[in-house]
């Protein structure tokens, strides 16, 4: 699409496979922002690509659900975020990837094994205003995750 269209498509079911085939035509660089992931196919699609010389940055909720899942999330440059707010209960719950500055994957669908039984879905976005407004939240997450380990 040109600099000003925006393309959207909107999936209900098969959310896995999109996600997937997204990440295989991948050339460069996948940024991902998912509050919980424990879905070991999209786990072993991101380590293919990694494998390809892909840079994979991954900022994920430092969590018991993502922790007892026993993927290796620190393969790759990987942000873990704590809980935040007054009482330490205010959770990361972004669910976007940015794939080579030119698509983005958001919606309900959190990258886990239980997604693929519920109601979810994920939307792929093709437009250079979109993107770059995701590239920047996950450059903020980013930088405030490392900002935290710095001061605490």
């Amino acid at each position: 699409p040109d600099e000003e269209s925006v393309e959207l498509e909107i999936k209900f079911e098969d959310i896995e496979k999109m996600i997937i085939d997204e990440i295989d035509k991948a050339k460069y660089i996948i940024h991902i922002a998912m509050a919980w992931f424990t879905n070991k196919k999209i786990y072993n699609a991101l380590l293919a690509k990694k494998n390809q010389g892909v840079t994979i940055k991954l900022v994920v909720l430092d969590d018991e659900i993502n922790k007892k899942q026993g993927l290796n999330y620190d393969v790759f440059e990987t942000y873990k975020m704590k809980k935040f707010g007054l009482y330490k209960s205010n959770l990361m719950h972004h669910k976007f990837c940015v794939i080579d500055l030119k698509v983005v994957l958001t919606g309900s669908y959190n990258w886990t094994n239980a997604a693929e039984f519920n109601k979810e879905n994920c939307n792929k976005i093709l437009g250079r205003e979109v993107v770059e407004t995701y590239a920047d939240k996950f450059n903020d997450l980013r930088e405030e995750v490392e900002l935290d380990e710095l001061l605490f």
